[in-house]
C-alpha cells in the first residue's frame, strides 16, 4: 500500500518499496513451494527497475533553473513538461 501511495505521488521511492515487496513475495514463494509467485514477481520487478531509470533519464533533461523551479513549486521535476 506505501508503494502504491508513493507511486502516486511520483516519487521513485515507490518503486524501490515495490521491487522490495516482489522481493519479498519471492522469497515466500519459494519457502512455501508456491513457485508460481516467483516468474511473476521476478517480472514486476524487472518492470520495477526500468521505470525509475526512465524517469532519471526524463530529469537529466532539464537546466538547473528548470529543476529549482520546481523545488520551489513542490512538484517533481518530470512533470514540468506537462505542467
Amino acid at each position: 500500500m506505501l508503494a502504491t501511495v508513493l507511486i502516486g505521488k511520483k516519487l521513485w521511492q515507490g518503486w524501490v518499496v515495490a521491487g522490495i515487496n516482489s522481493a519479498v513475495v519471492c522469497v515466500i514463494g519459494i519457502r512455501t513451494a508456491q513457485f508460481g509467485f516467483v516468474p511473476a514477481n521476478l517480472l514486476c520487478i524487472a518492470l520495477y527497475t526500468s521505470k525509475p531509470v526512465q524517469l532519471a533519464g526524463q530529469n537529466a533533461a532539464f537546466s538547473p533553473d528548470e529543476k529549482r523551479g520546481a523545488r520551489i513549486l513542490g512538484r517533481a521535476t518530470y512533470d514540468l513538461r506537462f505542467a
